[in-house]
């Protein structure tokens, strides 16, 4: 498995010290619905903190990346947390783009960027079929993409979806 950039002791460091918005969470969790557990799958999931607060509400989650160095840092999280969180999340470690993805999800989350961060066009429109592959036929698609939270004044702006489609959407995806 490669990796990318050779720093992710450094990367997970940086995390630690400027990921601390759940906007983006708080967001996810409202897209997902009616309040009741989903079955999510969550590609490049890093340290877990997406992963985190979506279990912490509930929903299963199966999170991959080629990092172990990540992993490791999630794996510490969950031992951190009650049982049942724990028992919610399953992480493997996998190259995202080279190797299959499990199937049978109610959403599939491409968070912070993932989708930007690969190298190519093509790259990133195998991602979203991949990602279209892995949902379940009333699943929901949400575009990858949204307003970063920014800040007027003292007030914060919350990030805001561009985009979405719902129910059968593979019928009507670009992809």
């Amino acid at each position: 498995m490669l990796n990318i950039y050779g720093l992710d002791d450094h990367i997970i460091e940086i995390y630690k010290q400027t990921q601390r918005q759940l906007e983006d969470v708080e967001l996810l969790e409202k897209l997902l619905g009616d309040g009741s557990p989903k079955r999510v799958l969550e590609p490049f999931c890093g340290t877990g903190r997406v992963f985190m607060g979506l279990a912490a509400c509930g929903h299963e989650i199966f999170g991959m990346d080629s990092s172990s160095s990540m992993l490791s840092e999630g794996r510490r999280k969950l031992a951190a947390a009650p049982e049942g969180l724990r028992r919610r999340v399953t992480l493997a470690r996998k190259d995202v783009m080279a190797e299959e993805w499990p199937r049978g999800f109610d959403a599939v989350l491409l968070a912070n960027n993932s989708l930007y961060e690969l190298p190519s066009p093509e790259l990133q429109l195998d991602c979203l079929r991949r990602a279209a592959g892995c949902c379940q036929r009333t699943s929901r698609f949400q575009k990858p993409a949204s307003v970063p939270s920014r800040r007027e004044g003292n007030e914060r702006i919350p990030l805001q979806p561009v985009s979405e489609r719902r129910g059968p959407w593979r019928d009507h995806a670009p992809f």
